[in-house]
């Protein structure tokens, strides 16, 4: 019997630093089902996929250019990160 569904807010995703000039470290209450996180641009590209198996993962966001992008989950979870 389900009793309860975790909501995108209930089941946050973070990214720590942010602002961040190379590295940032995101952490989530649940991985996602399919262990996939992007990289995605303001114009909805995914530019990066990362694997997640755990919590935490660290992510190295030196190769992309300074802006402002979406950490996304296949689950609709998503967090704002600023590269400088």
């Amino acid at each position: 019997m389900l009793r309860s569904v975790l909501t995108a807010d209930q089941n946050p995703i973070m990214a720590f630093p942010n602002p961040t000039n190379s590295f940032t470290r995101i952490e989530l209450v649940t991985p996602p089902v399919d262990g996939k996180v992007w990289l995605v641009n303001t114009a909805g590209q995914k530019l990066l996929e990362f694997s997640v198996k755990d919590r935490t993962v660290d992510i190295d966001l030196g190769r992309v250019a300074s802006g402002t992008y979406l950490l996304t989950t296949s689950d609709g979870r998503a967090v704002k990160v600023v590269k400088q």
